[in-house]
């Protein structure tokens, strides 16, 4: 038995749309994890330098890392 041709575009349609709904979230789970990722970089860039006050590298690698931890495990 053969669906009716409404039944079978509205089934495409919701794919699509369920396609789309995903598409956009990993798009901001890449930019959460660009973010994670930049942060660590500029981080490590100061590795050897003296730092202190509320932009402390070491504080500031610990979030970078969390956020990246939480962001890297789906």
């Amino acid at each position: 038995m053969s669906l009716p041709q409404s039944s079978i575009i509205d089934q495409i349609a919701d794919h699509r749309d369920e396609l789309l709904n995903e598409n956009r979230h990993l798009k901001q789970r890449i930019k959460r994890l660009e973010t994670a990722g930049n942060e660590l970089r500029n981080c490590a860039s100061y590795i050897g330098t003296v730092a202190s006050g509320e932009g402390s590298v070491i504080r500031r690698t610990q979030e970078a890392i969390e956020s990246w931890d939480k962001e890297a495990k789906p």
